[in-house]
């Protein structure tokens, strides 16, 4: 039997893995490691040990106390002794998202040694491979001279070779990755080109959301506009979206459109403006409110959100204030544009989208 292992951190990064072992790793002896980048009830911990043959939740960098790299070097001995008591077994395929951390790529150097014909793949990240949606660089990784520490401590000190090792500085470059698997195969930055691209099939994705996440009846309107927000310390211009937030609520009471919101799960601020709109729970994904909510004529609003790419993939009409708000991004805008949402330059255009 097959044995594939994933090894995640978000709730974006589980739907992949979940639609990926109930479809075409179905009947195979699938692992999962999880580092808790998001606050994660017991119910899904016991859930996730119904769909995965074996699992391991590690600390990972939420609450922020956890993130950072005094805290990640705390904890990298332990991980690693977990880790080395959890895979005891070889793996045909290991999935992988932030290849830069050590315990990542102890993990790496783990299952080759158990496996030297082992395939090391790199998994979809949210926007990541479509358009930078977060400061890039920081702890170690942050400057020249940090980086060459870091790669003196992880490649030297801790043995890691040959695993310590990438075509550039960017999550999902190392050198080790054969292939990346994408949602939106063809729509990934140029950097992502150099391994072969396999496409994850939205039927995958959808049947991941609906079952890791119960189907339940919702109290929201048909015809609600769901505001998705992304953390709102990667906005360039927060005051930009504070005015936005004022003048999506005037228009949707214009419209007769119930207002609803949706704060990243990592995020520990809010905003005043936010008052007039009702609040989704932050810690289920947004992909629980879609998939519950399909058939119903709901317009998703945000600006460079996640939500806003699986909205597509559950056929909602689906809007970017990016422009408005002042972002500058071409790789953004081609993304959103190649996948169908729609990209407002003006507020007139926005009202004109709301009234349908």
């Amino acid at each position: 039997m097959m044995r594939n292992l994933f090894v995640i951190h978000s709730q974006a990064q589980l739907i992949l893995s979940v639609g990926l072992v109930t479809g075409r790793f179905l009947n195979q002896d699938n692992h999962l490691i999880l580092f808790t980048d998001f606050a994660i009830e017991d119910g899904m911990k016991s859930k996730l040990k119904e769909i995965f043959n074996k699992v391991a939740f590690l600390t990972g960098i939420f609450p922020a106390i956890n993130r950072g790299w005094k805290a990640k070097i705390t904890r990298y001995p332990e991980d690693i002794r977990m880790l080395k008591k959890f895979m005891d077994l070889p793996y045909d395929k290991v999935f992988e998202v932030c290849d830069g951390n050590l315990p990542e790529i102890y993990i790496l150097k783990n299952a080759f040694r158990l496996n030297n014909a082992v395939e090391m793949i790199w998994l979809e990240d949210g926007s990541y491979p479509y358009y930078l949606n977060i400061h890039e660089v920081d702890g170690l990784n942050s400057n020249i001279f940090t980086r060459s520490l870091r790669k003196i401590v992880f490649k030297h000190m801790f043995r890691l070779g040959s695993y310590y090792n990438f075509e550039g500085n960017f999550m999902g470059s190392n050198v080790n990755f054969k292939q990346r698997y994408l949602t939106f195969a063809g729509c990934e930055r140029e950097i992502f080109r150099s391994k072969e691209i396999v496409q994850i099939d939205h039927r995958e994705y959808r049947n991941g959301v609906k079952v890791l996440y119960d189907n339940t009846s919702l109290n929201i309107d048909r015809n609600a506009v769901i505001l998705v927000l992304d953390k709102l310390d990667v906005y360039t211009e927060l005051e930009n979206i504070k005015l936005l937030v004022n003048e999506i609520s005037a228009l949707a009471k214009k419209s007769h459109r119930k207002l609803y919101y949706k704060l990243h799960p990592r995020e520990e601020n809010g905003l005043e403006e936010l008052g007039s709109f009702a609040a989704l729970d932050k810690n289920l994904g947004i992909e629980h409110y879609y998939s519950n909510l399909e058939n119903n004529n709901i317009l998703v609003l945000g600006v460079k959100s996640t939500g806003l790419q699986s909205a597509i993939l559950f056929g909602f009409k689906t809007v970017s204030v990016a422009k408005l708000a002042g972002e500058k991004d071409n790789e953004l805008f081609k993304f959103f544009e190649d996948i169908g949402v729609l990209l407002p330059k003006s507020l007139d255009e926005l009202v004109e989208i709301m009234g349908k």
